[in-house]
């Protein structure tokens, strides 16, 4: 079922219309917010929006998601925030 994996109050954030799908945050097969980047001379900025504060276990996945991301992209340092 569809609403286990997004809830029906995030759907415009993942799903805004027109076709968009915006780049969602999975943890443990359930959308938990979603991101955006920004490459720049000074390296990789990651954006993300949580849909509940994101527990430390989850923090340190998403660090560890953006240096990979960064090191696949052969960018300079990485920086990712919490909206």
């Amino acid at each position: 079922q569809r609403a286990r994996m997004l809830p029906e109050a995030h759907k415009r954030q993942v799903f805004p219309g027109g076709g968009i799908i915006h780049p969602t945050l999975i943890v443990e097969g359930a959308a938990a917010g979603t991101w955006q980047w920004q490459r720049a001379k000074a390296g990789l900025s990651v954006t993300v929006s949580p849909f509940a504060p994101l527990t430390p276990a989850v923090q340190r996945g998403v660090a560890d998601a953006v240096e990979a991301m960064g090191q696949f992209l052969e960018t300079g340092p990485l920086a990712w925030r919490e909206a």
